[in-house]
């Protein structure tokens, strides 16, 4: 948080891992908790491509191209916990509209047809 406080540019898969199979999975808090405390804005950006540069259980990467995509700041506001909360959400919501991949939170509709959703 002092380094953020200091200017330092911070980038964070809020996602917190890579799956297998396509969806944005939901986001973990901690870089826009990170971000509240510190007072900066978060900066939303979809990275679209590097799933085909992962090989089916492969660790290295295959030769290709990606694409990125940087999005308008977001800014804190408000209390904490509230700020946090839209930071989280909205993030999300502006990367969902723009990755090309479902959304991986959402029960799909055969979970929600066996009353799984």
């Amino acid at each position: 948080i002092r380094r953020l406080e200091q200017g330092t540019s911070l980038v964070i898969f809020p996602e917190g891992t890579f799956d297998g199979p396509p969806g944005l999975l939901p986001f973990r808090r901690g870089a826009f908790l990170m971000a509240v405390h510190a007072g900066v804005p978060v900066v939303p950006a979809v990275i679209r491509g590097s799933r085909r540069l992962f090989g089916e259980g492969q660790r290295l990467l295959r030769p290709g191209a990606i694409d990125i995509e940087v999005f308008a700041p977001l800014v804190p506001g408000g209390d904490h916990r509230h700020a946090v909360q839209v930071l989280t959400e909205e993030s999300r919501r502006v990367v969902l509209a723009r990755c090309g991949e479902p959304d991986a939170s959402a029960p799909s509709p055969h979970e929600v047809g066996r009353g799984l959703g």
